[in-house]
């Protein structure tokens, strides 16, 4: 079978910009990796403030979403809808094929590897064009704290800190200012929480009507190596704790919130 490169006259891959740029719509992930655990802070667009259906169709065709590969690792994924899911499957089949082989869990890095195998291959052929979606994936275990970033090209690398959605560039302001080496995941929660709120009110700074909700989930030691949805008195003293510290990440200040030592 012949194959033909998927490359501009100039060298460039078609329609990569367009997927990088599909991947930075609508709502806004943050993930940070404390030293005993992996944060997630969530911001979805509420759909209430909607003018008409075809505004509503048109802005649902992207979003950031959660979803749990195998027992323990956990895949977001921020861009097209369509796409998104298909990453999902991917995923969820890679991971299957390796549970049926070994009759274990895959390990992150595996999976990793190859999916961003199967990312990078749809970018370089004609007959397919790059996924336009982004793909972030974290766990942890006994042995510490995962986290990876596989970029709409098929590039993966493994991080600290990650963001995804609209807003990526401000939030990555936030980021250089956070000490990883350090830093416990019960207090990334409180921080994470805050650049959330801090990309709401840049929403609103756009449209004054703009309403989000907040999501916030974590696995670590803490939670004995299961994800983990903070909800009730937990997720309220999280929230309460953001507020306070939400002038200091807007001052793009070095941020401390040392709730675990309370």
């Amino acid at each position: 079978m012949k194959h033909y490169l998927n490359f501009t006259p100039r060298g460039n891959i078609f329609g990569l910009k367009n997927a990088i740029e599909a991947s930075r719509k609508n709502d806004t992930a943050i993930i940070l990796k404390g030293i005993d655990g992996v944060v997630l802070a969530l911001r979805k667009k509420s759909k209430t403030f909607y003018f008409n259906q075809e505004v509503k169709r048109r802005r649902e065709k992207y979003e950031c979403s959660t979803h749990i590969i195998g027992s323990t690792i956990v895949l977001v994924t921020s861009g097209l809808v369509k796409h998104c899911n298909a990453i999902v499957a991917e995923a969820s089949k890679v991971s299957k094929n390796y549970n049926e082989k070994y009759n274990k869990c895959i390990p992150l890095k595996t999976l990793t590897e190859q999916l961003a195998h199967i990312m990078n291959k749809r970018t370089h052929f004609f007959f397919n064009h790059p996924f336009y979606s982004k793909a972030i994936l974290f766990t942890w275990n006994i042995f510490g704290s995962e986290l990876y970033q596989i970029e709409p090209s098929g590039e993966y690398f493994g991080y600290s800190g990650c963001v995804a959605g609209k807003w990526e560039n401000e939030v990555k302001e936030v980021l250089f200012n956070l000490n990883f080496k350090s830093t416990k995941a019960e207090d990334f929660l409180v921080i994470a929480a805050g650049i959330a709120l801090m990309t709401h009110n840049l929403e609103k700074k756009i449209n004054q009507k703009a309403k989000s909700s907040l999501t916030l989930v974590w696995i670590g030691k803490k939670t004995n190596g299961e994800l983990e949805k903070c909800c009730g008195e937990h997720y309220k003293t999280i929230r309460d704790l953001a507020l306070t510290t939400l002038k200091e990440i807007e001052e793009n200040k070095l941020i401390t919130a040392n709730i675990s030592q309370k």
